[in-house]
């Protein structure tokens, strides 16, 4: 657990000196870090992690056929097997790339640049150990951000054509061009969001997931969308406080296009969230959306003029993401995440899918 929690630590403290001279060192010391980390794990993560070392360590004829993973995916894999066929190469150059497209988002989009990457850190970085395949679909959609911004479209549905063909699900961003500039009104916002809440604690919202499920021809989407868990209570008042802060201060991110841009991705993040809030596995698909659920809680803080209000917002902030990163470290897998290992330690983990191992 030890290596966690300095990680954790780094990041913590290092919330603490945005604006200050050393913000540049802690930005660059965080992201490789990070990287390095995860890219020298071993076999952390669970399930997913033995299938991707397996597919990548496969012949090449294998690979190309396996049609379970996107087509980009596989070309991708094929790239990198040109370099390395070893999967710690792999593990490493998507550890790097995960974090180079979210930590380069941060950096160009944030008020509060080091505060934004530890909430960022609480919310996945242990699941960048697991999801390599999402990650890297993540990570490209965040290059669609700009043209959002300045509204050049045929090259932001170029990048999610990319996206789509490393991960499917990343086809969820697609509508946000749509709302990314419209200049909702309070109102609009609170019905939007009131109607939501009511179909995602109705069986409205298991009928809605099960027609979604029945009328895609993807297996995988079916399987996940028909994994019903009952309401998840931590996520829903998570949600909902985001709601009342994105209605409390909608007027301040209204004033200019890039801050507008970041509220309608919070709002959609919040609505992806409430329908699949009683599914786990669906709620993953709003981490497309998560630079504005970062940099929306980061703008809040930002936004704060009054000094004991600022202090009071910040504190519940850190201590609210501590505890998830916490929570999540001992809870996922039961803990499988514990002990870290690197690649060059001999040591046994007694992970609970070591009987995955295939070499």
């Amino acid at each position: 657990m030890i290596p966690y929690l300095i990680i954790f630590l780094c990041f913590f403290f290092a919330a603490q000196n945005d604006k200050s001279p050393s913000q540049k060192i802690w930005y660059y010391f965080l992201f490789f870090g990070a990287s390095l980390m995860v890219g020298l794990r071993d076999m952390i993560g669970g399930y997913d992690v033995y299938v991707y070392g397996e597919i990548y360590e496969a012949d090449v004829l294998f690979l190309l056929t396996y049609d379970l993973m996107e087509i980009g995916f596989r070309y991708f894999y094929l790239f990198l097997k040109f370099f390395n066929e070893d999967r710690h190469f792999m593990f490493f150059v998507m550890a790097f790339l995960i974090f180079f497209f979210q930590f380069r988002t941060y950096k160009k989009y944030s008020p509060l640049l080091l505060l934004s990457l530890f909430i960022f850190f609480c919310k996945f970085f242990l699941m960048s150990f697991v999801y390599i395949r999402q990650g890297l679909a993540m990570g490209i959609i965040t290059l669609a951000i700009p043209f959002v911004l300045s509204k050049q479209y045929w090259k932001y549905f170029f990048v999610i054509f990319l996206a789509y063909n490393v991960h499917k699900s990343s086809i969820l961003f697609l509508p946000f061009i749509f709302v990314a500039h419209r200049n909702f009104s309070s109102s609009q916002l609170f019905y939007m969001i009131t109607a939501v809440v009511i179909i995602a604690v109705t069986p409205l919202n298991n009928f809605l997931l099960g027609y979604l499920a029945d009328s895609t021809e993807d297996q995988k989407v079916a399987i996940y969308v028909n994994k019903d868990e009952g309401v998840n209570l931590f996520y829903f008042i998570e949600i909902i406080v985001l709601s009342v802060i994105l209605l409390s201060t909608k007027v301040e991110f209204y004033k200019n296009p890039t801050t507008r841009v970041i509220a309608n991705g919070l709002v959609v993040y919040i609505l992806i969230s409430l329908l699949g809030i009683s599914n786990a596995t669906f709620v993953r698909f709003t981490w497309y959306y998560l630079p504005f659920y970062v940099l929306g809680l980061t703008y809040f803080i930002y936004f704060q003029k009054d000094i004991s209000n600022l202090k009071l917002y910040r504190t519940v902030l850190f201590i609210y993401f501590s505890l998830v990163f916490i929570r999540l470290l001992l809870i996922y897998d039961g803990g499988d995440f514990m002990p870290y290992k690197t690649i060059f330690d001999d040591t046994e983990r007694n992970s609970m899918w070591e009987f995955m191992e295939y070499r």
